[in-house]
């Protein structure tokens, strides 16, 4: 009969049922993001404890019961975990996210044209 002719009763914008599944998806998406960042924090907060525990242990020879062990520790930690988190992140497709978590937790560190060039790289259309 008629090859090509569209069916009549099909309409031609998306039904309000067909929107609401539409936002339903975009909302589990969301959530699984947040759930999948959640669980890269949590691997890499654990993670880098143990590592810096292991670089001050047994790289430096440190041993805990003294005030300049927790110092080494603690300054470390930061650079450990800001390695670290991008890393796992990068490894487990969240790369620009963490780039920039790890690019904030070092802003007022770095200097201005460092972070004019780290900031054109991480958000180009800025």
């Amino acid at each position: 009969m008629d090859q090509g002719v569209s069916n009549d009763t099909e309409p031609l914008l998306p039904t309000p049922a067909s929107q609401t599944v539409v936002k339903q998806r975009a909302w589990y998406w969301l959530w699984l993001v947040i759930l999948w960042r959640i669980l890269i924090f949590s691997i890499t907060g654990s993670s880098s404890v143990v590592v810096t525990r292991f670089l001050v242990r047994r790289g430096l020879g440190l041993e805990p019961p003294y005030w300049f062990y927790y110092a080494v520790f603690f300054i470390l930690e930061l650079l450990v975990y800001t390695v670290m988190i991008v890393l796992i992140g990068s490894c487990l497709g969240q790369w620009r996210f963490f780039c920039t978590v790890a690019f904030r937790m070092w802003y007022y560190v770095l200097p201005p044209s460092l972070r004019h060039r780290i900031h054109s790289k991480l958000h180009p259309s800025t």
